[in-house]
């Protein structure tokens, strides 16, 4: 869940990802559907870190559903959520998100990620937070 704690350090990420790195997802607005490598993702950590600020929200969760979880070899596929969160002493709200993934690992090591969502329902509902803030 490096992703939803948006880790920044280069060396963690180079831990988990090779340095061929490259995920793919739609387009949000925030880029442009592809990050490529550790740098890449501690840029697009960097990101989410801002929209969530922007958004006052203090937790950003990715789930896995272990049922969904189908794998060949090194590709494994899975549904998974994710749920963007404020928790504080006034407010407990939060929107969640569901789509499709794609790992590939080589060498222990993940090489790429497709992640698939409604870019859409996604857009709408942090418009809907945002409106009523």
């Amino acid at each position: 869940d490096m992703r939803g704690e948006c880790v920044v350090s280069v060396h963690k990420w180079r831990d988990l990802v090779s340095e061929t790195f490259e995920m793919t997802l739609p387009i949000t607005g925030e880029g442009n559907g592809r990050v490529k490598g550790p740098h890449g993702l501690v840029a697009d950590c960097l990101s989410l870190r801002n929209l969530l600020a922007d958004l006052g929200a203090t937790r950003l969760r990715f789930v896995i559903d272990p049922s969904s979880v189908v794998h060949v070899d090194n590709v494994f596929m899975c549904q998974w959520t994710a749920t963007i969160s404020v928790v504080n002493d006034a407010d407990n709200v939060s929107i969640s998100h569901s789509g499709m993934a794609k790992f590939v690992f080589v060498d222990h090591r993940l090489s790429a990620v497709d992640l698939r969502f409604d870019v859409f329902a996604l857009n709408a509902a942090l418009n809907d937070w945002q409106a009523s803030s």
